[in-house]
C-alpha cells in the first residue's frame, strides 16, 4: 500500500499540477480567443461577400440601363422610319439575353424580372420581324410574285410587309411602354447600389 501512495504522490507532483494548471488555463483562454478570432474572419469574408455581390448587381444593373435605353432610342427612331424605309440595323438582346437567369440572383424585385423577360420577349419579336422584313427586302424571289387577294393582284413583298407592320407597331409600343416602366426603377436602383454599395 506504501508503494501505492508513493507512486500516486510522484505521479501528482508539482511538476504535474504545473502542467495541468498550464492546461486548464490555455483551454479556458484559448478556446474563446480562437472562438473571437474565428467569429471575426466570418464577419469579414461575410462583408466581404456583400461587397461583391453589390459590385454585381451594381455592374448588371448599369449594362441593363445602358442597353434597354440604347433599345428604347433605336425603337423611337426605328417608330418614325419603319414604314417608309427599310432598317439596316437592329436592337440589342445581347445584355438581356446574358443576363436572364442571373438577374433573379441579383435583384430582389421578382415584378421588375418578370417585365424584364417580358421586354425581352418583344425585343425578340422586334429583332425577328425586323430582320424577315431586311431579308425579304433583299430577296428577288419575293419581288417578282404575286397574291391575289379578293379580286385584286398584289405584289408578294408588298402584301407580306403589310402583314408584318402591324405585328411591329404593336411591339414597338409595347417595348417602349415596358422601357418607361423599368428605366427608372432600374436607374433608382444602380443609384441607390453605388450609394449604399
Amino acid at each position: 500500500m506504501q508503494n501505492l501512495t508513493e507512486l500516486i504522490a510522484s505521479f501528482f507532483d508539482k511538476a504535474f499540477w504545473q502542467q495541468f494548471v498550464t492546461m486548464v488555463a490555455g483551454l479556458v483562454v484559448g478556446i474563446p480567443v480562437a472562438l473571437w478570432i474565428n467569429r471575426l474572419q466570418v464577419r469579414a469574408e461575410k462583408h466581404k461577400e456583400r461587397e461583391l455581390e453589390s459590385e454585381r448587381r451594381r455592374t448588371l444593373l448599369e449594362a441593363l440601363v445602358d442597353r434597354i435605353s440604347f433599345n428604347q432610342a433605336f425603337i423611337r427612331d426605328a417608330e418614325t422610319k419603319f414604314e417608309k424605309i427599310v432598317i439596316l440595323e437592329n436592337v440589342d438582346l445581347g445584355i438581356l439575353d446574358a443576363t436572364a437567369t442571373l438577374k433573379y440572383e441579383l435583384l430582389d424585385d421578382f415584378e421588375l424580372c418578370k417585365k424584364l423577360d417580358d421586354l425581352r420577349f418583344h425585343l425578340t419579336q422586334v429583332h425577328c420581324k425586323l430582320d424577315l422584313l431586311l431579308r425579304m427586302y433583299f430577296d428577288g424571289s419575293i419581288h417578282c410574285g404575286q397574291v391575289t387577294i379578293g379580286d385584286k393582284s398584289v405584289p408578294m413583298y408588298i402584301h407580306l410587309r403589310g402583314e408584318l407592320l402591324a405585328p411591329l407597331r404593336n411591339h414597338f409600343a409595347t417595348v417602349l411602354g415596358i422601357c418607361d416602366d423599368v428605366l427608372p426603377v432600374l436607374k433608382k436602383g444602380a443609384a441607390a447600389n453605388v450609394q449604399g454599395g
